[in-house]
């Protein structure tokens, strides 16, 4: 037997069912009733060294683009606020997130947006973090973080974008299934490295490494979140 003739002969028709499959996905002419067999899905996925470790979203709705402005605070304003401040009446996490709320209303930044995200407890210091939602949808790199100490915030970190509009029209998004045959294509494994995708996650995403420090204004788009290998991220842009 010709064995350099067999393995190309071998390797040519595992490409051809690697596209056969992906069209299937990719091409709506091509999607089951079902629109997706998520175990051939996985197969496709498993022959390029990813896995999914992640729940995999069913549902991916019409979106419109947001148009955005960064906040920035008056320093010594904020510095006055800081500095006559009553401390919390009682140590519960709950009386802390109504505090730091309140705090960030006062600053001028508190919206209809704001969401509490967590508490977290360390060497007597109580942080509370707060983040960005629109319609229940993350806008990625938007924090604010109130770290409070004897009752009182020693620390005001933010990172803000305010929603000024939102786009005349929702446009299609893709569904979780494309977002990672996507991923597929933008990630190149080492030999024998494994990728395992932790977390899907469709947002809001403003790619700020694109723009001028000095720009305030921007548009976030919908954007699949995909987090793999200990925390690393890959934006896939949503729209079609």
């Amino acid at each position: 037997m010709n064995w350099p003739r067999a393995k190309t002969i071998l390797i040519i028709a595992f490409l051809i069912t690697d596209l056969i499959l992906i069209a299937a996905y990719a091409l709506p002419g091509f999607r089951t009733s079902a629109q997706a067999d998520y175990q051939t899905l996985l197969d496709v996925l498993g022959r390029k060294n990813i896995y999914v470790e992640a729940v995999i979203p069913q549902q991916n709705d019409d979106m419109p683009v947001l148009y955005v402005q960064h906040e920035t605070l008056d320093e010594g304003e904020l510095r006055t606020q800081l500095m006559r401040q009553t401390p919390v009446s009682a140590d519960d996490n709950d009386t802390y997130s109504k505090a730091a709320a309140a705090f960030i209303k006062d600053a001028g930044l508190s919206d209809d947006t704001l969401a509490f995200k967590e508490i977290e407890r360390a060497g007597g210091h109580v942080s509370v973090f707060f983040e960005n939602r629109i319609g229940g949808v993350l806008m990625e790199e938007n924090h604010i973080a109130c770290v409070f100490y004897n009752g009182v915030i020693i620390k005001f970190d933010y990172h803000w974008f305010r929603v000024d509009d939102v786009g005349n029209r929702k446009q299609r998004t893709i569904s979780a299934v494309d977002a990672l045959l996507f991923f597929m294509d933008s990630v190149t494994p080492e030999e024998e490295e494994k990728i395992i995708v932790e977390k899907l996650e469709l947002v809001y995403w403003l790619d700020e490494g694109g723009i001028d420090a000095d720009v305030i204004t921007d548009t976030a788009v919908p954007a699949w979140k995909v987090v793999y290998n200990g925390g690393q991220v890959v934006y896939i842009n949503a729209y079609e």
